[in-house]
């Protein structure tokens, strides 16, 4: 049984991960912390060094920018899911299923306003 649910946590996360590359193409990962803190500090250092001939900058720039916003959010996630689970116990695991049922129409709403936004420009 233990197995089975281990496979079941695998599964999800590689459904999230495809998800994620197809949904937000360009966007940081969102299931492996580590590779997104290991791109964040090559990026950065990239950044700082600033006068690299093979890198375009405003690139590496806009990667390093949301890759920020993505670990400081996963940051603040394991801060709050922390406090949560002091105060609440698992009753916490409610928190983030309230967070995805919100995150559903506000994606159809982001993307029916992107889709609006570009038919617009084309016009």
């Amino acid at each position: 049984m233990a197995v089975f649910v281990g496979m079941l946590g695998v599964a999800a996360m590689a459904i999230q991960n495809g998800l994620v590359r197809l949904a937000l193409p360009g966007a940081p990962s969102t299931a492996v912390m580590t590779t997104n803190v290991t791109q964040l500090t090559v990026d950065l250092a990239t950044l700082v060094r600033g006068h690299s001939k093979q890198t375009d900058l405003k690139r590496v720039r806009r990667r390093a920018d949301l890759t920020t916003v993505s670990v400081i959010g996963f940051a603040v996630g394991l801060a709050l899911g922390a406090v949560f689970e002091i105060h609440f116990g698992l009753w916490s695991l409610i928190f983030p299923v309230i967070l995805a049922v919100f995150a559903i129409p506000l994606g159809e709403f982001w993307t029916a306003s992107s889709d609006t936004a570009s038919h617009h420009s084309r016009a």
